[in-house]
């Protein structure tokens, strides 16, 4: 999905001209054939205006509208297996990297929780991120996996990471 646009909503005579709006015709429209769909997003959305006494008073700024044009057409079965499917180092790196580490530090290596983001572990430790992987960190709930992964493996999943780097 693409933004196409964004509409700043100052006031909750706007916010609930715009929820009315959506209701009425619903949040997925088409301009000019072009498929659109709307989400009103930050303080001021869903929980200032459900949020009773709990919102009152802590909603501070605006709310904004977020307006998506969506595709006009999606990757066909193909297209996608031959993207996961694709050879070399670094697809393997990735895949390897999605099968064992993804579920904790997120998927396409950007972690979105205290667990630490590899995009950054792989600048402060380089190669020795390829170890922690193999032997784990005892007393943290990182395991080792070196039954699963051979060294080989760690380093594609490294070089995967030193990819995905804001530094690359």
């Amino acid at each position: 999905m693409f933004l196409r646009s964004t509409a700043t909503v100052k006031s909750s005579a706007g916010r609930i001209a715009i929820l009315a709006l959506l209701a009425a015709c619903g949040p997925n429209q088409a301009v000019d054939g072009e498929q659109y769909v709307s989400v009103l997003a930050g303080w001021g959305g869903a929980f200032g205006l459900v949020g009773g006494t709990a919102a009152r008073g802590v909603a501070r700024g605006p709310g904004v509208l977020l307006t998506y044009a969506l595709p006009t057409s999606a990757p066909t079965p193909e297209q996608i297996q031959a993207h996961v499917s694709r050879p070399g180092d670094f697809a393997d790196g990735e895949r390897l990297y999605h099968r064992w580490c993804a579920r904790c530090h997120g998927a396409g290596a950007v972690s979105s929780s205290a667990i630490p983001d590899l995009r950054d572990s792989v600048i402060r430790l380089g190669d020795g991120l390829a170890a922690i992987a193999r032997h784990g960190l005892p007393g943290t709930g990182m395991p080792a996996l070196g039954a699963e992964l051979d060294e080989a493996d760690a380093d594609r999943i490294l070089r995967y990471l030193q990819e995905q780097s804001p530094q690359h």
